[in-house]
């Protein structure tokens, strides 16, 4: 499919991903929703070490439609950037910093497994 079917798949993937984002965090209510973005995170960047880990028994447009569109999409820096400025506006330190390097080090870590899994052989 070329150069537009990637475009293509990472547009749906993206709308997809945006959108179960979006359900997830208004289910969760404002109470629970920085800890839905923080499963998501960790979701998201497993499952993108997956697909990186077997990307070779994939199609451009399956990489870009789960990857960088779906993926992409149901992550979300921004939200996560400011909860954790909102928790240091608060004065909440410890919370801040939870947050803040807590997602960085296990979404690492589940990018990491997820890739070792997608190594495996099928």
């Amino acid at each position: 499919m070329g150069r537009y079917g990637s475009l293509l798949s990472v547009a749906i993937g993206g709308i997809v991903g945006s959108a179960v984002r979006w359900a997830a965090v208004s289910a969760a209510g404002d109470g629970r929703a920085e800890l839905v973005v923080f499963g998501l995170n960790v979701i998201g960047s497993a499952l993108l070490g997956v697909l990186i880990g077997s990307r070779r028994r994939l199609t451009d447009e399956q990489f870009h439609l789960i990857g960088s569109g779906f993926a992409g999409g149901m992550t979300t820096f921004s939200d996560y950037a400011v909860a954790v400025a909102q928790r240091l506006e608060e004065g909440a330190l410890v919370a801040a910093a939870t947050n803040g390097l807590g997602t960085m080090l296990i979404a690492l870590v589940a990018g990491g497994v997820g890739y070792r899994i997608g190594r495996q052989r099928p």
